[in-house]
């Protein structure tokens, strides 16, 4: 029998830096076709207020949303104040929805963050919108409100009266 050549081997560690090199190059480009994949789509089984908004590019978000929460932005905001029913208007009260934060906040737009892109495939959150308030203007509204609920403060006071042998009874009265 004859031996071996002196030059195989069967444990060559040059291998070792090249399968590496081999798995970051694979994991890598999984890396980026998730990133092209996910990164400008909403996750999966997304909604605001109701309104599905999951799986779909920001630009066909912005437009279900424009549309699903515009009756919602319009209807009146009925209210009752000390008895007194009120409707307060959205719009002149300066109440809105900022439809494009809105979606940003539920991962619409590009992004390298992994956890951005696993929640993509796992599957989205119910979502609410962002609204946007003019303080000056939900303050006159309020303010209008007001005027017709508000009754204003009378001070109240309280009397003895001895009523006889049998001791002293209260008699609460008021102005």
């Amino acid at each position: 029998m004859s031996a071996a050549p002196s030059s195989y081997r069967t444990n060559d560690r040059r291998v070792i830096p090249w399968l590496l090199f081999g798995l970051v190059v694979i994991f890598g480009a999984l890396y980026v076709a998730c990133y092209w994949f996910t990164s400008d789509r909403i996750p999966r089984g997304t909604t605001v207020d109701g309104i599905s908004i999951g799986g779909m590019t920001p630009v066909a978000a912005n437009a279900a949303l424009r549309s699903g929460l515009d009756d919602l932005a319009t209807a009146p905001i009925r209210v009752v104040a000390n008895g007194e029913r009120a409707a307060i208007w959205p719009v002149k009260a300066g109440l809105g929805v900022d439809v494009p934060a809105t979606v940003a906040a539920a991962g619409g737009g590009r992004s390298w963050d992994p956890v951005r892109m696993w929640e993509y495939f796992a599957g989205g959150n119910d979502e609410r919108p962002v609204v946007t308030v003019d303080r000056t203007a939900l303050a006159a509204a309020v303010a209008a409100v007001a005027e017709r609920a508000d009754v204003p403060a009378t001070d109240g006071s309280v009397t003895f009266v001895v009523a006889g042998p049998r001791g002293s009874r209260m008699v609460v009265s008021g102005p």
